[in-house]
């Protein structure tokens, strides 16, 4: 489903610190509002609900999107990726997934990864807005170590 006349004019709450961005997006169900269809890789016609936060945040390792998708609606083409593998997050709604000819039920709490090579696309068939996340980032590039994250040895100061 395409909506025509989007504007990006539209000014998002924002925070930036030596550390941190933080932008509030606002409902799911607003979405369609905040589409910049210039940010869109694969077409220069607006999709209905897809929000990139790249350049909302300075995302420098991955891509990620909101969306939401009207009842009825569907992504008009299948698309792969050159590097990215991408992680949909089902959080709302009932659809389905195709990958490679094969179609997959998505609803709440479904997650499923994509290969960059995986050719997809996904459309609700529910009666309400299909909503998820997609996290894109470079295929084999998260590290051997799952432990990451290493302690400050400081407590957080709650206001």
């Amino acid at each position: 489903m395409y909506l025509e006349g989007l504007s990006k004019s539209q000014k998002l709450p924002k925070e930036k610190g030596k550390h941190f961005d933080l932008v509030h997006c606002g409902k799911f169900a607003d979405l369609v509002k905040l589409f910049e269809p210039a940010n869109h890789p694969l077409t220069d016609k607006p999709i209905a609900g897809e929000f990139f936060l790249k350049d909302q945040i300075n995302l420098t390792g991955m891509q990620v999107s909101f969306g939401t998708m009207p009842a009825g609606a569907a992504v008009p083409f299948n698309h792969k990726h050159r590097h990215n593998e991408e992680l949909y997050i089902f959080i709302g709604g009932d659809g389905q997934i195709q990958i490679d000819g094969h179609t997959f039920s998505v609803h709440e709490g479904t997650a499923v990864r994509v290969s960059p090579e995986g050719k997809r696309s996904w459309r609700n068939t529910g009666s309400t807005n299909l909503n998820y996340i997609v996290i894109q980032a470079k295929e084999n590039s998260l590290g051997k170590d799952i432990e990451d994250g290493k302690p400050c040895h400081s407590q957080p100061k709650w206001e």
